[in-house]
């Protein structure tokens, strides 16, 4: 029930700007397109899980199924023995699909401030998430999971050695957004001038 109110009160804040007083109007469409931006970079994440599995290794997998009622949404299926190699690639395809998304949006040289939005959150889904596993291991969090844990744990089984890669992939993260910063920069300049 709390999810339905949420999404409505992002619809309505989203569409209805004009009911709320007039120095909260730009806030409360700001408010609605992020919480619009964030479910369809989820939607986007998941449906590339969903599309690995379901198309590419369908021999190995029965019953694929996107779960949104869980936090965070996830995609289950019943695996026949996938493999490290099919499993790291399902893993990875939400960071493909998310950042396909991104680059798509850029290229189609969409001019609104929505499309600069599902950009944003498209383009910094896998930062944000390789972030986030790297601060959960450096602070030993008993369960550190997610898509990049789970491809880096495969890779290299020591914490150590999980801890160069983290440190690596950060590094590289710092490097690709630097090299996309005129890009980054041209939305956030859509959506706050």
């Amino acid at each position: 029930m709390k999810k339905i109110l949420l999404v409505t009160c992002l619809i309505f804040s989203l569409l209805s700007p004009s009911f709320c007083k007039a120095e909260f109007q730009d806030s409360a469409r700001v408010l609605g397109y992020s919480g619009i931006a964030f479910v369809g970079t989820l939607l986007i994440h998941e449906s590339g899980h969903y599309v690995a599995l379901k198309y590419l290794f369908p021999q190995d997998v029965n019953n694929v199924h996107i779960h949104f009622d869980t936090w965070p949404a996830k995609v289950s299926y019943y695996d026949h023995g996938l493999g490290t190699g099919k499993e790291n690639f399902i893993h990875l395809s939400g960071f493909i699909f998310t950042r396909s998304a991104a680059e798509t949006i850029d290229a189609s040289n969409l001019n609104s401030k929505f499309a600069s939005f599902i950009y944003l959150f498209t383009r910094f889904d896998m930062p944000r998430y390789v972030l986030s596993s790297a601060l959960k291991q450096f602070i030993d969090y008993p369960h550190p999971g997610g898509d990049v844990h789970s491809v880096i744990k495969s890779w290299a089984p020591n914490e150590n050695n999980q801890i160069l890669i983290y440190t690596s992939l950060l590094t590289a993260m710092i490097v690709d957004i630097y090299f996309d910063r005129k890009e980054i920069k041209k939305h956030l300049s859509r959506i706050f001038f």
